[in-house]
């Protein structure tokens, strides 16, 4: 199996006339200049946004719930709300059955 798959995307025309002469001016593939590109955005460090007072504030509220044993996982909730939507649905399903 290859290890390569392929992506098709949508450009500006301005930008692929652009690519276009980038790549014949370097003699490379249009899919090589754009996998040289994305790997130089990739390998850059992502942008870092401190947290704002009141986002501390909850995370620290959330971290004593946790300790607390207040919480439950993501597992439990989404089992919980599943099982809330059949109900929701055998009731329906009643009411028009009658």
């Amino acid at each position: 199996m290859s290890k390569e798959a392929s992506v098709t995307i949508s450009l500006p025309r301005e930008m692929l006339k652009r690519i276009e002469l980038v790549r014949r001016a370097e003699n490379r593939s249009r899919s090589e200049l754009v996998r040289d590109a994305i790997n130089i955005y990739l390998a850059r460090p992502l942008p870092h946004e401190p947290a704002s007072r009141s986002e501390i504030a909850a995370l620290k509220r959330a971290r004593r719930e946790y300790e607390r044993g207040e919480t439950i996982t993501l597992a439990d909730y989404l089992d919980a709300m599943e099982a809330r939507a059949r109900q929701g649905r055998a009731k329906r399903h009643r009411s028009t059955a009658a």
